[in-house]
């Protein structure tokens, strides 16, 4: 991820997302990330939607669009065991 910087819990809107990944121009795309754990394979679905509503029940990305950023992608990521599963926002 050239030219990205990493923060990791970090205060943002009215929280601290798990991970930003963010450009030096406003220009270019930011990534706000957001990871869950559960104790049942048959969560990981809900474990995604959970971290997402996160994201936007926290204001993560009004933060960054009062910065000036537009492109900004929400990634929900949720871990049951090895298994992993990743939903995109919009």
């Amino acid at each position: 991820m050239k030219d990205y910087r990493i923060l990791s819990n970090r205060e943002l809107g009215n929280g601290r997302p798990d991970l930003i990944l963010r450009t030096p121009s406003i220009r270019g795309r930011d990534v706000i990330i957001e990871i869950k754990a559960v104790g049942k394979l048959s969560d990981l679905e809900g474990g995604c939607e959970a971290a997402l509503h996160q994201i936007e029940d926290k204001r993560y990305e009004a933060s960054l669009k009062e910065e000036g950023y537009e492109m900004i992608i929400k990634y929900g990521i949720c871990f049951y065991k090895k298994e992993c599963l990743v939903r995109a926002g919009v």
